[in-house]
């Protein structure tokens, strides 16, 4: 599977389809920066608008071993 970068405002939302790959998810972030940018705000609405189940893990540290 190749790799595709999306960006910019509204990409999320904007390319809603390409969450349809699996049947659940996993959302891997630190501790506020997906949140408070609204960055998980937009996938996780993504996710639960398309009825796919997701796991939020956010203890990620900087630099992880």
């Amino acid at each position: 599977m190749k790799t595709k970068i999306y960006k910019g405002k509204g990409c999320v939302k904007g390319n809603a389809e390409t969450f349809k790959i699996g049947t659940r998810a996993l959302i891997v972030t630190g501790r506020n920066s997906a949140k408070v940018s609204g960055a998980l705000y937009d996938v996780t609405e993504v996710l639960n608008g398309q009825g796919i189940p997701f796991t939020v893990y956010n203890g990620m540290t900087e630099n992880p071993l």
